[in-house]
């Protein structure tokens, strides 16, 4: 076989294996759910949503802003409801005035109390 026989099989042969590949993984993401691109926390804010999530926090509460880091900046795609503006606490949403502490998490119809990891607000939630 010369030269150029051989360059253009193993070139035809390198770009069968890199567009099985491709397919692979495009059909390996959708029979598993998981799609490349998609972080866990924007598919957790997006399934809380649709459960009507409400997370209710505070300006000087510092298990809120722990519980807020931990979403990072999807944390603003939440219905979040701030319960208190000033270190008075002064109460600016009805919602707020029945809770016994915040941060508090609406789910299931009932108030959840505490600071939550991804992991129990997706149990949580069942997510």
């Amino acid at each position: 076989m010369d030269f150029r026989v051989k360059t253009f099989v193993s070139l035809l042969l390198l770009m069968l294996v890199v567009f099985g590949l491709y397919f692979f993984s495009d059909w390996f993401s959708k029979v598993t759910g998981y799609v490349t691109g998609d972080d866990e926390k924007i598919k957790l804010v997006k399934c809380m949503n649709e459960k009507d999530a409400e997370f209710y926090t505070g300006v000087y509460c510092a298990d809120c802003e722990r519980q807020e880091k931990e979403f990072g900046e999807t944390i603003e795609k939440l219905n979040k409801i701030v319960c208190e503006t000033s270190s008075t606490g002064v109460i600016i949403d009805e919602r707020c005035k029945s809770l016994r502490s915040i941060p508090a998490w609406y789910a299931n119809g009932k108030i959840e109390y505490g600071y939550k990891s991804l992991e129990e607000l997706k149990q949580l939630y069942g997510c």
